[in-house]
């Protein structure tokens, strides 16, 4: 796991995320025959999902017991500003998931929120452990596969994390992205 703190440890994130890169092209280099993308759908047509950054989201609160109710406050959040988030979650201000998220193929629409316990085509999930054991945390199934990570980080803190729920950039967060390919690409924990 790598640690990110705003003040401290950016350099040490770059450095980590540089290497998760490269690693990927070099192998890909070596191999001779594939070109790696980080494009969410890379090849045209509605006979499949694409690809996207998953964001697995949780504070301490959302981990304890009862902590359903904290994830449900969170998503109504998301929801409200769901189309900013769209804009933030690839780098051509929504125009990459517009190619992806077009409500087939297990991907929700980008026109409209949704969320649910176990749906992979909502636009958040609660995964089915979560709803039994009454806590843990939510899935963004929204960022492309192409986005910057830090600018989800910050939408989902600047979202969620100015409110009484509990969930303040003090807070201790996780994220876990996964990349093209089911790759996961790097577990963030942020703490100040």
């Amino acid at each position: 796991m790598t640690t990110f703190c705003p003040q401290t440890n950016i350099p040490t994130q770059n450095t980590t995320f540089y290497k998760n890169y490269r690693l990927l092209f070099k192998v890909c280099e070596r191999k001779g025959i594939v070109t790696p993308t980080f494009d969410p759908k890379p090849i045209a047509g509605e006979n499949w999902n694409g690809a996207g950054a998953h964001c697995n989201y949780s504070t301490e609160k959302m981990r304890n017991k009862g902590g359903r109710s904290v994830i449900n406050r969170a998503i109504e959040k998301l929801k409200n500003k769901h189309e900013w988030h769209i804009r933030q979650y690839d780098p051509n201000g929504g125009a990459d998931n517009e190619r992806r998220l077009t409500g087939a193929n297990e991907t929700s629409d980008m026109h409209v929120f949704s969320a649910g316990v176990a749906n992979r085509t909502a636009s958040v999930r609660i995964p089915r452990s979560v709803a039994e054991d009454d806590c843990g945390y939510l899935e963004d199934r929204r960022p492309s596969s192409n986005c910057d990570p830090y600018l989800v980080t910050r939408a989902i803190i600047q979202t969620t994390g100015r409110s009484k729920i509990g969930v303040r950039l003090r807070n201790t967060v996780f994220f876990n992205f996964k990349m093209i390919l089911g790759l996961k690409i790097e577990v963030f924990k942020i703490a100040q």
